[in-house]
């Protein structure tokens, strides 16, 4: 695993401590801010716990309003769901959608603490050229940290294996979607044909969204970084006749880096005599195969919940959400979840 500082100085940990040194229901004792708000003071913003639900409430917006409102979405996290015949499988996958709910919790508060750190009272605009970039890195660097630094590292165990390709291009724009599915999901026996499909309108219409905005690159901005994160489930056969199973639940870090004026050339709108041209493209891709802690995760659910309730406050939708489906719930919000045929589920290997 990977290792972690001192977990304790995390502010969501900070909050836990909070709850639990609060007075109990009952007492005479009062306090005017909420456990959530005393821990982020640190932020710098006076109204830290109403960016901190925006961040929320992006992490399940649809990705193309947000970039139709000018911001960059919430990275991409997807779920492929076994069939509810494998009730072992749909216990692990719900697991799974928990800890999506959990990871999209820190990177909210890294978020907010960012730009409290820089002093900076509104998100990053796509809507301003030189922020593009910073834009779409303020999220991933955000979960990024939320899985590599802090109490997280501790329910995954990420020796499993992982790969590291560093590559160039030289080919056609409509290359690029078959290329960029291909280094994300290769190898999950999981994802069949028909879900590559669904993936590209995915794709495109991300893409699609982005053509209204110019990305310039700084100097202190040179490249592009997007996160991607998978679940899903491993079913190994151990008897080879179907009888018994080891089930095990899995995400996939995807982490990808990019030249920026290359994206940003691969995004422009050619023109009729240029639709063929080839452009250089050039990507290094970063996977890492997380295997969840399951006995962790159920052990940590309850003081998790009680948080997340606390960030989204009364704010509408996502107050519904929660009260209804608690972490699982909005973890399925926050995912793209596509269905697993039976035959896909069995005997997944990378």
């Amino acid at each position: 695993m990977e290792s972690t500082p001192d977990s304790s100085n995390h502010p969501i940990e900070r909050v836990l401590a909070s709850m639990s040194a609060a007075p109990a229901e009952g007492s005479n004792e009062e306090s005017t801010e909420t456990p959530v708000s005393q821990s982020t003071q640190n932020t710098g913003s006076p109204d830290s716990m109403d960016t901190v639900a925006s961040e929320l409430q992006k992490a399940v917006a649809e990705p193309t309003v947000t970039i139709e409102h000018g911001q960059a979405p919430a990275p991409f996290m997807f779920g492929f769901e076994p069939s509810p015949k494998h009730q072992d499988q749909v216990q692990a996958f719900d697991q799974l959608m928990g800890m999506s709910a959990v990871v999209r919790m820190f990177a909210a508060i890294n978020t907010v603490g960012g730009r409290g750190s820089r002093k900076q009272s509104k998100p990053y605009s796509l809507s301003k050229p030189t922020e593009y970039v910073a834009a779409f890195n303020e999220g991933t660097d955000a979960v990024m940290k939320a899985l590599t630094v802090g109490p997280l590292v501790e329910f995954y165990d990420t020796s499993i294996g992982g790969s590291v390709q560093k590559e160039s291009f030289f080919l056609k724009r409509t290359e690029l979607h078959p290329l960029v599915l291909q280094r994300i999901f290769s190898g999950l026996a999981c994802v069949s044909e028909d879900h590559m499909k669904d993936l590209d309108q995915v794709l495109t219409g991300f893409v699609s969204a982005l053509k209204t905005y110019t990305c310039d690159p700084t100097s202190e901005q040179p490249t592009l970084k997007h996160i991607v994160l998978i679940n899903y489930i491993r079913a190994t056969d151990l008897t080879s006749g179907g009888g018994i199973f080891r089930v095990e639940a899995f995400t996939r870090r995807v982490y990808i880096t990019l030249k920026s004026q290359e994206w940003a050339t691969a995004l422009e709108k050619p023109g009729f005599l240029r639709r063929n041209e080839k452009i250089k493209f050039s990507m290094e891709t970063t996977i890492t195969e997380m295997q969840l802690n399951c006995p962790k995760y159920e052990a940590s659910k309850a003081k998790y919940e009680q948080v997340l309730k606390l960030m989204v406050g009364d704010h509408g939708d996502l107050d519904k959400v929660v009260e209804k489906g608690g972490l699982k719930g909005f973890g399925r919000e926050t995912c793209l979840v596509l269905s697993v045929d039976d035959d896909e589920n069995e005997d997944q290997r990378t």
